[in-house]
């Protein structure tokens, strides 16, 4: 079983209201995301406990820029950034996560006034966006990866009543050199 958890912050009063019905809506989230296969190599799923969390968090944009510049040389910011402490191949211990998911409310504001969606909705898709890569999906990679990862995304959000994910928003991408694997979007 994977769970989604929150972390404590202080948020804004503007989007307080949004990152608590989000946070009711990841138990729904995490069932259905337990129910996706991973898609790691036979290493990294022995190294999966078998109760695991991944950690969310909601940052300023300016938080977002720094990740981004950090950990993908990318001078911008986005949306969402996930982290896989699976790659590595050190075991985890129980306690600790097998990745985190960041999400910029500010951008996801935007993004939830240009999709119609509310800010909470556009959280989860966010989020499952998020946890799908540390899940080892990857629509970079290829037309079919892509495709895998929208019907994953497609799933798992129905569970929460969203119809729209991220990667049904965006034309397949091709694959690309030279990706830096520490830091997902």
């Amino acid at each position: 079983m994977i769970k989604l958890l929150l972390s404590a912050g202080k948020y804004p009063a503007k989007i307080r209201i949004a990152v608590e019905a989000f946070e009711k809506k990841l138990p729904r989230l995490s069932r259905a995301l337990s129910a996706e296969p991973w898609r790691l190599t036979a290493a990294q799923k022995k190294l999966l406990p078998k109760k695991m969390h991944i950690g969310v968090q909601v940052v300023t944009d300016r938080t977002m820029l720094k990740m981004n510049t950090a950990y993908r040389n990318k001078p911008t910011t986005t949306d969402v950034l996930s982290f896989s402490y699976l790659e590595s191949g050190e075991p985890l211990f129980p306690h600790e996560p097998v990745g985190e998911i960041c999400i910029s409310y500010k951008t996801a504001a935007t993004q939830a006034k240009e999709n119609d969606l509310a800010l909470a909705d556009e959280f989860c898709v966010l989020a499952v966006h998020g946890a799908l890569h540390v899940m080892g999906y990857d629509h970079e990679l290829s037309v079919r990866e892509n495709a895998a990862m929208h019907k994953a995304e497609q799933r798992v959000l129905a569970a929460a009543g969203i119809k729209v994910g991220l990667t049904g928003r965006q034309l397949p991408h091709l694959p690309r050199g030279g990706r830096n694997r520490k830091a997902n979007r």
